[in-house]
């Protein structure tokens, strides 16, 4: 299955499925700076029911509200992306139970508190941008244990603390 849907001649939602049927990618951002999906309200939950979920970017829109404790069951997972909406709270500590991330991009938000100390746990970590946030308190020493991470950005925050000794 595949469903696309296009605005004034440009792509701005791509759902694909692998060869069972199984929706494995959702993409509800155009991926321009300039025009978003405009989706509106809070994550939906049910979305930890795709099971075979590989990438979700709902980035760029007006999405609200909290990142749903659920979506750790997405076993799969390899890129989150949320940038650019108005999403808060805190992070909840469930995401380091998706182990199988690459890439987890959530700048641009209104997150607050501490980024929890189990995104250590996330050992296939690459890419991590997490600034223009108002996140608080000590960068996690358990960062340290991500190995393959390339990108770490915690700009514009209200952090403190070292960076993890490799990235340094």
């Amino acid at each position: 299955c595949f469903w696309q849907q296009k605005n004034r001649n440009s792509l701005i939602g791509v759902t694909s499925c692998n060869p069972d049927g199984f929706i494995r990618r959702i993409e509800l951002t155009n991926g321009s700076n300039y025009t978003s999906f405009n989706l509106t309200g809070e994550i939906p939950y049910e979305l930890a029911q795709l099971k075979q979920l590989v990438t979700l970017n709902l980035s760029r829109n007006k999405l609200v509200g909290p990142i749903p404790r659920e979506l750790s069951q997405l076993r799969y997972l390899k890129i989150l992306l949320l940038y650019k909406n108005a999403l808060g709270e805190t992070l909840p500590s469930s995401l380091g139970q998706l182990s199988k991330l690459k890439r987890i991009v959530i700048s641009y938000n209104n997150f607050v508190g501490a980024i929890p100390e189990e995104i250590g746990n996330i050992s296939s970590l690459t890419e991590m941008k997490f600034g223009y946030n108002n996140l608080t308190g000590t960068i996690p020493r358990e960062l340290s244990q991500l190995k393959q991470l390339e990108v770490l950005e915690l700009s514009y925050n209200n952090l403190s603390g070292s960076l993890p000794y490799f990235l340094g």
